[in-house]
Formats: C-alpha cells, structure tokens, sequence
C-alpha cells in the first residue's frame, strides 16, 4: 500500500509517496485491513491492530503460551512416580537388616 501526503513548500504543493511496512497493513489478529486514517494499537513492536480488544485478546494469548511452556518445562524437570517408587525400594534394600525382596 502506497500512502500519499501533500507538502506545501512555499505555496508549491507537491505530493510523496511511502511504502507501508506490510504489518501496517492488516490487523495480526482478525486480518482486517489497517487504514491510514484510524488508529493502530502496536504490540511487541511489529504487530498492528485494528483495535484495543483485539490487541488485548493476542497479549492474553501469548500469555497463556507461556504459562502452558513453564507448566510443560516444571512437568519435565519432576521426578516421574517410578522413579520415585524405585528410590523407596533401593533406600529399603540399603538399611541394616532391611529386606531386599
């Protein structure tokens, strides 16, 4: 999209052209197309928006990925319950006069 503004140079109009970065171009979120003329809600830097509620919607979502990776990295990191059941058995097996089945 080609965005054109008027400049008045000393009773001379005169017309420039730019490029609108192409995440200007479309909300991230509902793929709307982003005009020019109204207000665009940024995110991260790179992510336009049509509007707050859709900005609020991709913050929460993002949100969410990161708890869910935590949950999966903390699920990842304790100990699963066989092996905690063979820590039970082999610290039986080591006691004097224990048992070793």
């Amino acid at each position: 999209m080609l965005i054109t503004t008027a400049t008045d140079g000393g009773g001379k109009v005169s017309f420039v052209n730019y490029a609108v970065p192409a995440f200007l171009q479309q909300c991230f979120l509902c793929k709307r197309k982003l005009l020019p003329a109204q207000d665009i809600y940024m995110y991260q830097g790179d992510r336009g928006f049509c509007s707050v509620e859709c900005r609020c919607r991709q913050i929460l979502m993002d949100e969410e990925d990161i708890i869910k990776k935590a949950n999966c990295s903390l699920a990842a990191m304790k100990p699963s319950s066989s092996s905690a059941g063979r820590r039970r058995r082999d610290a039986g097996r080591s006691r004097a006069g224990g048992s070793g089945y």
